[in-house]
């Protein structure tokens, strides 16, 4: 081929000739500095195809230029097509075009080391803003797998969509071609690998320029012995260490029960490991405790409508402080997850303040009812109408009328930024015109380029397409249409934009109902949709919160009562009582609310809605230990005697509980998630007023209604009396079965071996279960279930083909000398930087799970691109180019006020057709340059994460773009002190507490639990019960953890309140039955039965079965995060609680409690109590309290 045939399309012209010597010394020249000295003797091209393969070569050079290697092999596959000497041994004319003799088509043979050599080379090479391989541009979006298939790509004609004038059927091979009896030798010039030494590329574009990666320090992999992980087998040895034990503990116990029988040892027969004689202690706390609740109960008996008045006066006076202070809820999801102290929220404060704060984002996914393809012109049609009524939707704001272009993010000025498929026509009436509209949207998604409109950024398919289709765009499953708002550090400014938003949400609803007609399925969120949502939530389980409530209350009336016969059932009944012991649980949570409210710490609806339910549980607990106790003192006493005796008795035990839990809760208020210690705080206030209110105006009402129960007066009518008849005590069904059959059951060797052999095996068990808690709060559980923002975030995880973008964010560095131009810049120093930042990226995402996506979009490398562009994009005042192409790969850099005076240039200039290269789309918002100070403050390099769909990707992501942070301070310094360098990503601020969440839930629970010790110790002056009471806490929380694994409850602020609130409930479990058991006289085994008998009826009846009824009806709450995190959780929380406080713990007590018997001195009632005589009487040994029988 030589000259052209037909200038216009330019074809060559077929010509059957040999080889001319080459007489032109400027066109020789001309073709050795771009073909190289093998041309310097004959050629077959002309100058005038030279010079348009010399313009064609230059336009190359933009797209594989910044590799030597790629260049160089790609002007050896085209020089040797357009002036090689030797074309016949290796290319034949297939087809020309009769009329003007013009080649039309022909075959080229190359072989397999040829074509993979070129495509080797240049598939690395990273174009900066695009985020895209620069063999795209030329392939467009064509998979590409080697050099065969970039090669078939590259013969495309124009008439195919391709680049090439005429079509060119590359054959690769290594052994001759025969076309048509014509043999070709497949051409076998040497390619330079991109390493090469004397064309060596940048690390960015060539993996083998690297130096080694460092190690990436994310999922790092486990520890294993014989394919298992170490904690595993470390579990099973320590379980089956701890069961031998326990079976070696049960046949010598069977030994010595059978050597007791021949012995007939009567003194030890239910102590098989205690041989000495039974201590009585005392101590001075106990009997203080003991004397100030007996004059406590004493007072508040003789005076109980003082207490009730003053008590109602103060509750009054603190409801006051919602008059002067307005009572706030904290909704912003910033300040109810993060911490003030919080690393990410400072960075994205100085993202916001630096750069502007991220766009707000209206977001609309198209998909089909099938699940067909969307690409379908009807589908586009309505994609088209729907977005041109927003572009003309219109809000009310202050008497005047905001409309999008009032809003939205302008990146190109006039019009608003919108990524959608809809762009791949320049308007509707093209679109309506268009006769091959699949054609159109092929050539646009396939190679964007061809679709670049003056007015608007390029086509990002797979930012507008969704589904798993790899490069198949038309077999897209949605269309995504993402608009970008303005958005404001002064929220005061987002007014109008939370307007507008709430107009467009209305207008989707409507189109949503439409379209479904239609078979086509519209998602949406707006900005503001989220908060707007969660809001709803809550009013939505509102319902099943009150009936919770009220379940509970009828329940706590019923069971408080002590009915003896069918006549006495209104006397017997404490319905008051009941109410009034709801009420002081109410008050209690006033005066927390007050409280707060009056020293300006907002609520949550976390406080909102669990503090009732935690402050009742424990309320409850107490009012039934008090009405029990009360009724098991002699009825023959006066009744401020027996209030005051049964203060006595059960107030060391209630306020061994109220200060363990207050003290917990108050250290639970120093944990740096907001949600969590402004909960803890509310919490602590609560219960501790809780705890002042029961054992004061409580015991008031307990003693005004038990004054009534004697004058026979009908319950809450207490001004009507019936006539006298007689009352016969008897105890409660569930006293009944926890003396005679569930301490009993408990008594037996051989269950409470079986008990420690499940409870420990379950345990090691539970340890396991822990290592598989998830960690995070899916969106769509915090959401109601009828959200149409449920569907959104699905669709998100299953058609999104793109994550959210990456920012690393570089402060302080001066960008505008040298040493830091040679940080940034990825490409453009013949001394190559192996770690400058894009290089440190790439590399790293190369051969590591970075979960990032994309090539860095670094603004110096296409800033130095645009400066250099043969095309001219930058003009000094001269109109000359400001830079020769050769400054592509300098040794000195462009530097001070020069750099800075073409940089406001690059950032003004808007992209287009002949200058694609321009800033002011892609990095008008990128960089804060000082001219002052003539420096560049701060800019920002953006990437995209992979899609990512459940909680675990966004920890990841964010663990890994920390990783690469770091990677990149190690390797970069100024002055012996590492670059200023963070990443940033909207979400970082949310899911930063994930990072530690762990540790943060391990040191709360292991304060709580400290709490609970210490106080256990001082309170009950016995280690080994505050060993077993802690443990037993322990145990809960490990079982708690299995459960939350097993049950998909993730880890979360949420998750660890409940971990607090079952760590605080659990000491009600376990706490009275301890100091029971601890007063009691007898042997283990019967001073453990006694405590079951004392207090486990009220435990029973109180927290137990009164939550368990409350708890089952959150099942009905809409939410699932109410059916996750509050009924599951919860009903976990009550039935460990009790399994573990009424079956675990008496056993262990059986075995291990203190073998000394806690006594009280100087108290003002002897050491037996009498209950009333009947058949089921109870005959306490307890040594604290006594009768009347002195």
């Amino acid at each position: 081929m030589k000259g052209f045939c037909n200038p216009k399309k330019k074809l060559y012209c077929a010509v059957d000739t040999e080889p001319v010597p080459i007489t032109d010394q400027l066109f020789k020249r001309d073709l050795i500095k771009l073909c190289g000295k093998e041309y310097d003797q004959f050629a077959c091209c002309d100058k005038e195809q030279l010079k348009y393969f010399s313009s064609q070569m230059e336009r190359a050079r933009l797209i594989v230029g910044d590799c030597p290697a790629c260049f160089e092999n790609f002007k050896n596959v085209w020089c040797s097509a357009t002036c090689s000497a030797s074309q016949s041994d290796f290319m034949k004319v297939n087809e020309i075009d009769k009329r003007d003799n013009s080649v039309l088509k022909l075959t080229y043979a190359v072989t397999e080391a040829y074509a993979d050599g070129l495509f080797d080379s240049c598939k690395q090479i990273t174009l900066g803003m695009s985020n895209k391989k620069a063999y795209e541009f030329i392939t467009g979006n064509t998979p590409v797998r080697n050099g065969k298939d970039f090669l078939d790509i590259l013969g495309r004609s124009v008439d195919e969509k391709g680049n090439s004038p005429y079509h060119i059927s590359f054959v690769v091979q290594d052994d001759d071609v025969n076309v048509n009896d014509t043999i070709l030798k497949p051409l076998n010039n040497k390619m330079h690998t991109c390493f090469d030494e004397e064309y060596k590329c940048n690390c960015v574009d060539c993996l083998g320029s690297c130096g080694p990666p460092d190690p990436w320090p994310i999922n790092k992999s486990p520890c294993l012995i014989a394919e298992m992980r170490c904690s595993t087998l470390f579990l099973i040895i320590s379980q089956s260490i701890f069961l031998i034990i326990i079976f070696i503990a049960f046949l010598i116990s069977k030994r010595i029960e059978k050597w007791k029988e021949n012995v007939e040892v009567e003194s030890i027969e239910s102590e098989p490991f205690i041989f000495g004689t039974q201590k009585l202690k005392s101590g001075k706390l106990n009997d203080l405790s003991h004397r100030l609740f007996y004059r406590l109960g004493l007072t508040m008996a003789r005076h109980p409508y003082k207490v009730l008045s003053i008590t109602l006066f103060i509750v009054c006076l603190s409801a006051l402080s919602f008059l002067w202070n307005e009572f706030q809820v904290e909704t912003d999801p910033v300040k109810l997850w993060v911490s003030p102290n919080s690393e990410s929220l400072r960075q994205k404060e100085y993202f916001d303040n630096t750069f502007g704060p991220f766009y707000r984002i209206e977001q609309l996914i198209f998909t089909t009812s099938g699940g067909d393809s969307i690409v379908q012109r009807n589908v586009i049609d309505e994609v088209f109408k729907i977005e041109m009524d927003i572009m003309k939707l219109k809000a009310e704001h202050q008497n005047s009328t905001v409309k999008i272009n009032d809003l939205c993010f302008e990146a190109i000025p006039g019009r608003c930024m919108v990524q959608t498929v809809t762009d791949v026509w320049k308007d509707y009436d093209t679109f309506k015109k268009s006769s091959d509209w699949k054609s159109d949207f092929n050539k646009c998604t396939e190679t964007p380029v061809n679709c670049l409109y003056g007015d608007r950024a390029p086509l990002m398919p797979e930012v507008v397409l969704g589904g798993k289709i790899g490069n198949q765009f038309d077999q897209a499953s949605a269309f995504i249409t993402t608009i970008l708002l303005n958005n404001y550090v002064n929220k005061t400014r987002l007014a109008p934009a939370e307007i507008w938003e709430s107009n467009l949400r209305k207008y989707l609803v409507e189109k949503k109902v439409e379209l479904a007609e239609k078979g086509i399925n519209l998602s949406f969120s707006t900005e503001s949709s989220l908060e707007i949502e969660l809001n709803k939530n809550n009013s939505a389980n509102l319902v099943a919160i009150i009936l919770s409530y009220l379940i509970m209350f009828v329940y706590v009336q019923i069971a408080l009562g002590r009915f003896s016969t069918w006549k006495r059932v209104f006397i017997d009944s404490r319905g008051l009582l009941a109410f009034g012991g709801i009420m002081i649980v109410g008050f209690s949570i006033l005066i927390s609310f007050s409280f707060f409210n009056a020293i300006r710490l907002k609520t949550t609806m976390i406080i909102a809605e669990v503090i009732p339910f935690l402050v009742l549980a424990i309320g409850v607990d107490n009012i039934f230990i008090l009405v029990h106790m009360f009724d098991r003192t002699s009825q023959n006493l006066s009744i401020e005697e027996r209030i005051a005796r049964a203060l006595g008795r059960s107030g060391p035990s209630i306020l061994l509980t109220a200060l363990t839990e207050t003290a917990a809760f108050s250290i639970g208020g120093f944990i740096s998630m907001p949600s969590v210690s402004s909960f803890s705080l509310y919490a602590a206030v609560a219960i501790f007023v809780d705890f002042i209110l029961q054992i004061t105006c409580f015991v008031s009402l307990l003693t005004i209604d038990a004054k009534r129960h004697l004058d026979n007066r009908i319950d809450c009518f207490t001004c009507v009396s019936l006539p006298k008849s007689s009352y016969n005590f008897k105890s409660s069904i569930l006293h009944r079965y926890m003396k005679n059959i569930h301490s009993r059951f408990l008594s037996k060797t051989r269950v409470r071996y079986s008990i420690l052999v499940l409870f420990t095996t379950t345990f090691f068990a539970s340890l396991y279960g822990l290592f598989n808690i998830q960690i995070g709060l899916d969106q769509k559980v915090a959401l109601p279930s009828d959200s149409y923002l449920v569907e959104y975030f699905r669709n998100v995880e299953n058609h999104l083909m793109i994550g959210p973008p990456l920012y690393f964010v570089v402060r302080g560095l001066n960008i505008t000398d040298q040493q830091g131009q040679y940080i940034i810049s990825s490409k453009f120093w013949k001394d190559a930087n192996f770690y400058s930042l894009n290089a440190i990226i790439e590399t790293n995402r190369q051969v590591s799970d970075t979960m990032i996506a994309t090539p860095v979009s670094n603004w110096l490398d296409d800033y130095f691109v645009w400066l250099s562009n043969p095309d001219g994009c930058c003009v000094d005042e001269e109109s000359e180019f400001c830079m020769e192409p050769e400054f592509r790969f300098m040794n000195e850099s462009l530097k001070g006020e020069k750099f800075l005076s073409y940089l406001s240039q690059f950032l003004n200039q808007v992209p287009d057709e002949s200058c694609p290269s321009a800033g002011r789309a892609a990095y008008s918002s990128s960089i804060v340059p000082d001219y002052n100070k003539t420096t560049i403050v701060a800019s920002n390099f953006r990437t995209y994460f992979n899609v990512l769909k459940t909680q675990n990707d966004f920890i990841q992501a964010m663990k890994s773009a920390n990783a690469m942070t770091e990677i990149i301070k190690r390797h970069n310094k100024v002055n012996d002190e590492p670059i200023d360098i963070y990443p940033y990503s909207i979400f970082f601020i949310f899911f930063e507490q994930y990072l530690t969440v762990v540790q943060t839930a391990l040191t709360v629970l292991l304060i709580v639990t400290s709490i609970i010790f210490v106080f256990s110790f001082l309170l009950l002056q016995s280690l080994s019960l505050a060993i077993l009471i802690t443990l037993m806490i322990i145990s809960i929380l490990v079982h708690l953890g299995a459960i939350m694994s097993a049950w998909d409850i993730s880890l979360n602020a949420v998750s660890i309140v409940n971990m607090v609130i079952a760590a605080g409930i659990s000491v009600e479990f376990c706490s009275h039955i301890a100091r029971a058991y601890l007063v009691t006289i007898g042997s283990k085994i019967e001073r453990m039965q006694q405590a079951l008998s004392d207090f486990g009826s009220s435990v029973l009846s109180g927290i137990t079965l009164t939550k368990l009824f409350g708890v089952i009806v959150l099942l009905l709450a809409p939410s699932k995060i109410f059916q996750i995190f509050y009924f599951r959780m919860y009903i976990s929380i009550v039935l460990l609680g009790f399994l573990h406080g009424l079956v675990y713990l008496p056993v262990l007590l059986s075995f291990f409690g203190p073998n000394y018997v806690l006594v009280t001195k100087h108290v003002p009632f002897s050491e037996v109590d009498d209950e009333p005589e009947d058949e089921d009487a109870i005959n306490t040994s307890d040594p604290i309290i006594g009768s009347d029988e002195q």
